[in-house]
């Protein structure tokens, strides 16, 4: 090489890929400027040819025989950052790249193999390498075909028709295919059935060899050996001389047709039939020589052969001749109710020359009553008469014999009635047929019978019957006629059941109302009603069978306005003995619910002419906007009634400056709530007396009790001091109040009832400027009652208020006891006088005898009521006229 060229990579072709060589450098001859002549080679370096090319190598692929064939793909090996450009793949029968692969390419091995750009993006030679396509067989599935065939019969499986196929290739056939089995031979029998029809050794059209180009999977068909046609068998027929014994240890034979495959009763597994003689219904079996002169009946049976559907039987003639000419009466039978065999007809052995012969049935042996349509089922005889011999040539005795005559019991079938029924009814089964209305129906009865009863039962005829075990059996049985007979000795009798069907019975679920107050949240469910129910079943503690409860909805939501009903819908719900049909209900939106409480204070004391009063309420789930009213009586100027708006909590308050008085206080709702006023609400402004003492009584005073129409004594004292101390600490002096209250009712001086004082808590003005909380009792002024007093006279109304404790005087011995606590009770006690002697400034002054009084318990706002209190106390408001009293000061 070139010096220069030494300045370029040494490429050396021709190596192997992975094999370790030695490389050496040194001159080739001559002059080299850089090597001199006698330059001695290099240390050998060792190193391992790579190849610095690109690789394109066709990827291995599949397809089965018949499919399309998919893309080839390729993988690359490249120098980082080289390319190929152009490359195309393809698959290939052989390394010639001639012969594309098609759906249609036997299955095999062939070759994927790729082309294109002969050199890289980075101008490297591109080696392509091929890799492996292989054709795998296709599925092929071949089921024989099944064949039913009759014993005897020969089926032989033909190979080119009786088979299908599903699998084949585009216009591949199936020529012909093998076909063997057991059963279709005229000697497969019925036992070995079902017999397999194997398919195998598939051979395609043309001779293609299917196995080359399919996976090939075979189905057995079936034969199937029904039993032959029924075997006839008729016994053949004797005549013997009376008193012959050429049959006494002979076997009576027989004829049979109807074997196949040249079968007999001797063939393996059968059984051949025994033929014996009867007279009658009567076996008569050997030694046949000592039978008497007669017709007899062979009759065979027993015989087997399990390749035929059955065995029927004929019967023939068994004679036996004696010296005489016999005739030997038939033995026919008739069914009871039919008109018997008029002619019950003869055999004879010898000639009878044309002589006449007249048989019938009668019921005995003194053959003195045939047999008619009415004669009970039973053996009875049959009999000939005609001439003593058979006349001219030979004069030959003629002997009759006897037969039998059978009456058969009739056919009759009893069918109970059906009926249907919806579940919780209770059905009646009606056996007595006395009225003509049972619950049966009768065919087959003779002779006017008439069947009067029957018994009936059935599971399904109670309330309880469910829909689930529908239909239910109505079963007949014990059927008696009307005559003292027995029905089985008449009829043969087929009992035919009746059928009750339970339907499930109509539930009517119907939504509840529901009012709402708008803004409510919406109900997690709703309500409903369900009647119709039966069994003592509900939807709470006694479920029905299968139940599932149904569901109710509405659209009601929080924002629906006031005024607009909702339809509350039901839908749903299953049981077992119950169906629905559903009624609507509605949602009702008003204003909201709320209850209402009175809390005013009952008592306010004044030093002036009016007081200020908190008329306050506590309003239960008070929606915003809720209007509260007060509303006093007596009604004072026009201030009342006071109103006030629920804003931000359950109490709410309104002041009122109201005149010294007694009013009573009703407090109620309107507007954005509804609800229930309360009117129990009381209270009194009462001034402070003159010098802090307030002082009421009334001794002595008596009234008529409306009740017991006793006069009833009440005794009363009130009276409330003002003490000032001097504070030894503060050295300020500070007022307090002492309360003294005592009343008393009895009965011609026997105690009754008393109050214990109790005062009740108020909040006290003192004249000072002070205001101090106290316990007081509370004494005010009131308006007297219209038409009380004349017009322009002097009168004074005024009351009381306190929570006492109420007391019972309980004896203990003839004038000693106890006050018994029952409870505490809120007074008002109102008294009226109308010629008002003194000009007090105020009413805390000594009240002279009073005309009326008004005493009235209520409840302690947020305690019970007493059980007990005094028997006759006037109630209410009432007012009763005082007939009598006195006046004590103190």
């Amino acid at each position: 090489m070139s010096p220069a060229s030494l300045a370029s990579p040494i490429t050396i072709t021709g190596l192997n890929n992975g094999t370790a060589y030695s490389i050496k450098v040194r001159p080739a001859g001559g002059t080299i400027g850089i090597l001199p002549a006698t330059a001695k080679a290099s240390a050998a370096m060792s190193g391992t040819p790579v190849f610095d090319g690109a690789g394109v190598t066709a990827k291995n692929e599949t397809s089965v025989y018949g499919a399309a064939v998919p893309t080839v793909g390729y993988t690359t090996t490249l120098a980082t950052g080289d390319w190929v450009d152009t490359v195309s793949c393809g698959a290939y029968t052989d390394n010639t790249y001639a012969t594309a692969v098609t759906l249609s390419t036997k299955p095999g091995t062939y070759v994927t193999h790729c082309s294109g750009s002969t050199t890289s993006g980075l101008d490297s030679d591109v080696k392509y390498s091929d890799g492996v396509y292989t054709v795998t067989k296709a599925p092929l599935s071949i089921t024989a075909k099944s064949f039913t065939k009759t014993y005897g019969d020969v089926v032989t499986p033909d190979g080119n028709d009786d088979f299908t196929e599903s699998g084949l290739v585009g216009s591949d056939e199936i020529d012909s295919i093998t076909l063997t089995s057991l059963g279709g031979v005229a000697s497969a029998n019925v036992a070995g059935s079902v017999y397999a029809v194997v398919p195998s050794a598939a051979v395609g059209a043309a001779s293609k060899v299917l196995a080359d180009w399919y996976t090939i999977t075979y189905h057995n068909g079936t034969i199937t050996v029904n039993a032959a046609a029924a075997l006839a068998v008729t016994p053949k027929t004797h005549t013997l001389d009376l008193g012959d014994t050429s049959l006494d240890a002979a076997t009576l034979g027989f004829d049979v047709t109807g074997f196949v495959n040249s079968e007999t009763f001797a063939t393996t597994d059968y059984t051949a039939p025994t033929c014996v003689v009867y007279q009658g219904v009567t076996l008569k079996s050997p030694p046949y020589s000592t039978l008497t002169a007669g017709v007899y009946t062979i009759k065979c049976s027993g015989g087997a052969a399990s390749n035929y559907s059955t065995i029927n039987y004929s019967e023939a003639k068994f004679v036996v001749k004696s010296a005489n000419v016999d005739v030997v009466a038939e033995s026919p039978s008739s069914t009871y109710g039919s008109s018997p065999i008029s002619d019950t007809g003869y055999e004879v052995a010898g000639e009878l020359n044309g002589a006449t012969v007249t048989c019938r049935a009668y019921t005995d042996g003194t053959y003195a009553v045939e047999v008619t349509a009415a004669t009970e089922p039973g053996t009875y005889v049959t009999h000939c008469t005609g001439p003593s011999d058979n006349g001219t040539p030979d004069f030959t005795p003629i002997g009759y014999v006897d037969g039998e005559y059978t009456v058969e019991k009739a056919p009759l079938t009893i069918t109970a009635s059906s009926f249907t029924k919806t579940y919780g009814e209770t059905l009646t089964l009606d056996g007595d047929d006395s009225n003509g209305s049972a619950d049966f129906a009768v065919s087959g009865l003779q002779n006017s019978d008439s069947v009067i009863s029957a018994t009936l039962t059935s599971s399904g005829d109670s309330a309880t019957a469910g829909v689930s075990g529908s239909t239910y059996n109505i079963v007949p049985s014990g059927a008696s006629l009307d005559c003292e007979c027995e029905l089985t000795d008449l009829y043969d009798v087929t009992y035919v059941n009746g059928k009750i069907t339970v339907n499930k019975k109509l539930l009517t679920v119907t939504a509840d109302d529901l009012n709402l107050q708008v803004g409510a949240a919406v109900p997690s469910s709703y309500d409903f009603t369900i009647t119709g129910w039966e069994n003592g079943e509900d939807d709470d503690t006694n479920l029905p069978a299968g139940w599932v409860a149904p569901t109710c909805e509405s659209s009601f939501n929080s924002t629906t306005p006031i005024g607009t009903p909702v339809d509350i819908t039901c839908s749903g719900g299953s049981s077992d003995d119950y169906e629905f049909e559903f009624e609507q209900g509605s949602v009702s939106i008003g204003n909201p619910e709320v209850t209402v409480e009175n809390t005013t204070k009952p008592a306010y004391e004044t030093s002036g002419a009016t007081a200020n009063v908190a008329l306050k309420a506590t309003i239960t789930n008070w929606a915003p906007g809720c209007k509260v009213t007060f509303t006093l009586s007596p009604s004072v100027g026009t201030a009342s009634p006071y109103t006030v708006y629920t804003t931000a909590s359950n109490d709410v308050s309104v002041s009122a400056n109201l005149p010294v008085g007694v009013y009573d206080v009703t407090t109620s709702v309107s507007e954005g709530c509804e609800g229930d006023a309360d009117t129990t609400g009381i209270v009194a402004v009462a001034p402070i007396g003159p010098g802090g003492v307030a002082h009421v009584d009334t001794y002595g005073t008596r009234y008529r009790d409306s009740f017991t129409g006793k006069t009833v004594v009440l005794d009363m004292e009130w009276l409330r001091k003002s003490v000032r101390t001097k504070n030894p600490t503060t050295g300020l002096y500070e007022s307090s109040y002492v309360n003294v209250s005592y009343y008393n009712w009895s009965i011609y001086g026997t105690k009754q009832w008393r109050i214990a004082s109790k005062p009740f808590a108020g909040t006290v003005t003192l004249g000072d400027g002070d205001t101090q909380s106290a316990t007081v009792s509370t004494w005010g002024r009131m308006d007297c009652p219209t038409g009380m007093y004349p017009a322009g006279n002097v009168s004074i109304c005024s009351a009381v208020i306190n929570i006492v404790m109420l007391q019972e005087w309980v004896l203990t011995g003839s004038s000693s006891g106890y006050w018994r606590n029952v409870g505490e009770v809120l007074i008002v006690e109102k008294l009226a006088e109308g010629l008002w002697p003194y000009r007090c400034a105020t009413l805390a002054c000594k009240i002279p005898l009073p005309d009326y009084v008004s005493f009235q318990m209520r409840p302690v706002p947020g305690s019970a009521t007493p059980t007990v209190i005094p028997v006759g106390l006037p109630g209410s408001t009432d007012w009763t006229r005082v007939t009598y009293g006195e006046v004590l000061h103190k």
